[in-house]
């Protein structure tokens, strides 16, 4: 049987055999409730506020908020930074709640069509890095997974750009604050099978792969290491884009 966490396999295994013996209790959950039938609606459990986990005052360049409306991503305080020589480098000073694990994720979009490219990593004691091609036509989201074997105090968390082509003129990247969430070792490490935002899209394991408004139905595939994932007949991405199957 699947053992969970730091939990012994007994305690593990009484969590499925005597179920009040030991209760698994949510920080935050969140459901995107839809299908064809009813509207959707929205439940949540908890604030999602990110206790223990400050972001600091910036350093590497001038950074300067974002007030034009047009210019902002929605629902986040945007800010941006010009590219000197084709290059630009922000840091952001992380005091973390000493876990192993945490995601980070920004929003970034330029003013020029042609691509910048965005890497982000933190740095101190810790490991992880993305990277992301952007430019003017949307915002791309970056998401950072960064570990460390031992508990992790603080950290900074890094932004540059860098100019993709011959052409000299000087970008102005827009970014949301990176906003930083505590995560587990293991998510860090292989992430999930299904993401945190899956609820909030049209694939729900055991339910319905509503893409055009035509219920499909869904198979339970079993696959090595008694990993099992839910695939419609007609999509097998989810399966074959699984890292821990490939």
């Amino acid at each position: 049987m699947l053992k969970v966490g730091d939990l012994t396999q007994n305690e593990s295994n009484s969590i499925f055999s005597d179920s009040g013996s030991i209760k698994l209790t949510p920080v935050v959950s969140a459901e995107w409730n839809q299908n064809i039938f009813n509207p959707p609606y929205l439940t949540v459990s908890g604030n999602a506020s990110t206790t223990g986990i400050t972001i600091g005052t910036p350093t590497g360049t001038t950074v300067t908020n974002v007030t034009d409306q047009t210019l902002v991503k929605p629902n986040f305080t945007t800010k941006s930074i010009i590219t000197s020589s084709g290059t630009v480098s922000v840091s952001y000073p992380i005091t973390a709640n000493s876990k192993k694990a945490y995601k980070v994720v920004f929003f970034v979009k330029t003013n020029n069509a042609l691509p910048l490219m965005i890497s982000a990593y933190g740095d101190g004691d810790v490991n992880g890095s993305s990277s992301a091609e952007v430019n003017s036509f949307g915002w791309t989201k970056i998401e950072t997974y960064i570990g460390s074997t031992s508990d992790i105090s603080s950290f900074n968390y890094v932004i540059t750009a860098n100019r993709m082509s011959s052409d000299d003129t000087e970008h102005t990247v827009y970014f949301s604050v990176p906003q930083v969430y505590e995560t587990t070792y293991f998510d860090y490490q292989y992430h999930s099978i299904y993401p945190t935002d899956m609820v909030f899209t049209n694939f729900r394991p055991g339910e319905s792969y509503v893409n055009t408004g035509n219920c499909v139905l869904n198979s339970i595939v079993a696959v090595p290491v008694t990993l099992i994932v839910f695939v419609p007949w007609t999509n097998l991405s989810q399966f074959l884009l699984n890292p821990l199957y490939l």
